[in-house]
């Protein structure tokens, strides 16, 4: 057996054995429910003012809460006539969590939960002196003085949605740790293998040390104006009405980093100034390829499973693969467009 073909087969193995333990040690234990209501007030007296549900946690272990409530068809959180006064209670009764807002979105800081029922008490606070109240005895602290003006008589309906979510802190720093340790072990035998000969230094002629100069001014700009975009839709998110972007944070960042690498890559592709003088571009038409295939079929897996995104929107744990895999996608067919057009004019 040759040097490249053990040298492939520890490239794969790795790779299977890697995403295998990722599949093994994906947070599994996710719960949540989800319900709508009308809520009407007559008098400064709400007609039903309390409102319950609840879930299972089937293991002991470091969950995040987190719940969202609003009025209307979608997520605006605008604020009806009422407060909402939230507490979580284990199945003792112990407040494990509690708050109060006309509406509003909040996770929580990773906490302890035993195995048992959580139950989610609404408490619709329909006058200032039921929401002092509250704030006397829930939050042990003195009530908002500009909440005064919200109350007022009418019907608004509401959605509330309650999730306790396993912690995946952990599984990322093992993913990020993992992800270090692959290409540590792999980057000697893959930079062997995509050589064809030898010598281990990439050589670039003038002409493509002068292309990639343009890719990179390219890549540079177009992360500069998609970063500034992004930053205006956040503050523009603050305005009243304004919809909410339904990405998580971590997600525009990776997504602003992979739209850099793309356009500076397919550039460089199409430029003839991607791969060195003494690259195997075959092996890596066939390792990009791999990657492609992995995430997306990852990816394809979050969307047959129904978690490709929150009830509030995409995130890099469930929709991070589809991404990654759609980049690789759009590099791969780069490679095959140039590899193409390099034989027709042969």
């Amino acid at each position: 057996m040759s040097k490249k073909v053990r040298n492939l087969i520890l490239i794969l193995g790795s790779i299977v054995v890697f995403i295998a333990l990722l599949l093994i040690f994906y947070p599994k234990n996710n719960y949540s429910s989800n319900f709508e209501t009308n809520v009407t007030i007559r008098d400064s007296s709400a007609e039903n003012d309390t409102f319950e549900t609840s879930v299972d946690v089937k293991r002991k272990g470091i969950y995040v809460i987190s719940f969202s409530f609003w009025q209307g068809e979608s997520p605006n959180y605008r604020v009806p006539g009422f407060i909402s006064g939230i507490t979580i209670l284990d199945e003792k009764g112990n407040i494990v969590k509690a708050t109060s807002a006309g509406a509003l979105e909040i996770e929580y800081t990773p906490i302890t939960l035993e195995k048992g029922k959580y139950t989610l008490k609404v408490k619709v606070l329909s006058d200032q002196k039921s929401y002092d109240e509250f704030c006397q005895k829930y939050l042990d602290m003195p009530s908002s003085a500009d909440t005064i003006d919200i109350f007022k008589d009418g019907s608004w309906q509401m959605h509330y949605n309650f999730k306790i979510q396993q912690y995946v802190g952990l599984f990322i720093i093992g993913l990020i740790a993992g992800s270090i340790f692959l290409v540590a072990v792999l980057m000697i035998p893959i930079l062997d293998f995509a050589r064809i000969d030898n010598d281990k230094t990439k050589q670039y002629d003038e002409r493509q040390i002068a292309m990639q100069g343009k890719a990179y001014k390219y890549a540079f700009y177009t992360m500069l104006i998609y970063f500034s975009l992004i930053a205006l839709l956040t503050l523009l998110n603050d305005l009243p009405l304004f919809i909410k972007l339904p990405f998580s944070s971590d997600l525009l960042i990776i997504f602003g980093l992979l739209l850099g690498i793309i356009v500076f890559a397919v550039t460089a592709v199409m430029k003839d100034a991607y791969f060195s003088l003494n690259d195997n571009k075959n092996f890596f038409i066939t390792f990009f390829s791999i990657l492609a295939f992995v995430n997306l079929a990852l990816g394809i897996y979050h969307i047959a499973h129904g978690d490709i995104a929150r009830d509030n929107g995409f995130t890099m744990v469930n929709f991070g693969n589809l991404l990654f895999g759609t980049a690789m996608l759009v590099l791969l067919i780069s490679l095959l467009l140039k590899k193409i057009k390099d034989r027709k004019e042969d």
